[in-house]
């Protein structure tokens, strides 16, 4: 999807090679925000809390 003309994947790796990045998918369609999942903590929580919705992006979320 593109954002201000930007292309945004849903879900990436992030810089640092461990963590990934995800769309909040809470809050939109008013507000683009993005969260860093750096733990198993952190994507469950993401899973549980809807910010990551549908299977592709939960079940790379799950196994990164």
């Amino acid at each position: 999807m593109k954002i201000d003309g930007m292309p945004w994947r849903t879900i990436w790796l992030e810089p640092d090679g461990w963590s990934v990045g995800v769309i909040d998918q809470t809050r939109l369609p008013h507000r683009f925000a993005t969260r860093r999942l750096a733990t198993l903590a952190d994507a469950a929580e993401a899973i549980a809390g809807m910010v990551i919705r549908g299977a592709p992006r939960t079940c790379i979320a799950a196994i990164a």
